[in-house]
C-alpha cells in the first residue's frame, strides 16, 4: 500500500489494525501517523493510545498491544523505530508471536523513520501491512504548498512556490516550515517570488546560482554579499 491509499482509508475510516509505516518521506509519515492520532481524541486519548520509542523493551510492548481498551471498541499502540526492525537490534520472539495474532481490539503501528530491515522475522512478518512513504517530487511538494495556502486563505504567485522549493531544497519538512514563514508574513493575499525572497532562508546551492547570476549581469557588490553568506554558511572558497 502507498501513503495516498492509506490517506484514502483514513478519510472513509476503513482502517486496519496492523501497520508498518516506511520510507525516506518523513514529513507525510508524521502527518498521517498524526491524522490517525487524532482519532483517539473522543476515546480517553490517555488510556487508549500508547506511543513508544525505540527504547521500549519487549514485555513493555507486548503488554500494551495486548492490554483491553478503556471504554472503548479500540486502543492505538505506536512503536517507534522498533530495534526488532532494525539490522542491528535485537530478536524480539515473544512480539513477533503477538503480532502475528493480533487482539482485534487493538491497533498498531509501526513507524520507521527509514527502512526496516527486510531480512528480520518481525519485518517479513508485518510487509503485508506495509505502507510506502517515498521521497516527494517537486510536483506532489507543489500540490501541497498550493493546497495548504488555500486552506489559509492564501495564494501562490505564479512561479513563487517553484522558487521557494529551488531556494530551500527537496526536503518536505524544510519546505513546509519555511512556507510556515511566509504565511505568517504575508497573512493574506498572494505570496510572491519577492516574499519568498524577503522571508525565505536560501540554501548553499540557491545562494552560489544567484552569486553566480549577479556576476554575469555585472552586479559585482550583490555578488560580494551573497559569497560572504555562502562562505559564512561553512561552505568552502573553491
Amino acid at each position: 500500500m502507498d501513503y495516498l491509499a492509506l490517506n484514502d482509508a483514513i478519510k472513509k475510516g476503513e482502517l486496519g489494525n496492523l501497520y508498518l509505516f516506511q520510507g525516506e518521506e518523513n514529513f507525510t509519515k508524521e502527518r498521517s501517523l498524526r491524522r490517525i492520532m487524532e482519532l483517539w481524541k473522543d476515546q480517553l486519548p490517555e488510556i487508549n493510545l500508547s506511543v513508544y520509542q525505540d527504547t521500549a523493551g519487549e514485555d513493555e510492548l507486548v503488554a500494551a498491544i495486548n492490554a483491553l481498551p478503556m471504554m472503548a471498541d479500540r486502543r492505538l499502540v505506536v512503536v517507534k523505530d522498533c530495534p526488532a526492525l532494525q539490522s542491528r537490534g535485537g530478536d524480539m520472539p515473544q512480539l513477533l508471536e503477538t503480532v502475528k495474532d493480533l487482539p482485534e481490539t487493538t491497533m498498531a503501528i509501526f513507524f520507521m523513520r527509514g527502512k526496516a530491515d527486510g531480512k528480520r522475522s518481525l519485518t517479513k512478518a508485518l510487509k503485508p501491512y506495509a505502507v510506502e512513504f517515498p521521497r516527494l517530487g517537486e510536483k506532489e511538494m507543489l500540490q501541497y504548498l498550493r493546497v495548504d495556502a488555500r486552506r489559509r486563505g492564501l495564494a501562490w504567485d505564479g512561479g513563487a512556490a517553484e522558487r521557494l522549493i529551488f531556494q530551500v531544497g527537496d526536503d518536505m519538512a524544510c519546505v513546509a516550515l519555511e512556507a510556515e514563514k511566509l504565511y505568517a508574513a504575508v497573512q493574506e493575499g498572494r505570496i510572491t517570488q519577492e516574499d519568498v525572497e524577503r522571508y525565505g532562508t536560501r540554501n548553499i546551492t540557491a545562494n552560489v546560482f544567484q552569486m553566480m547570476d549577479q556576476v554575469l549581469r555585472g552586479r559585482m557588490g550583490e555578488a560580494m554579499v551573497r559569497l560572504e553568506e555562502v562562505l559564512s554558511e561553512g561552505e568552502q572558497p573553491v
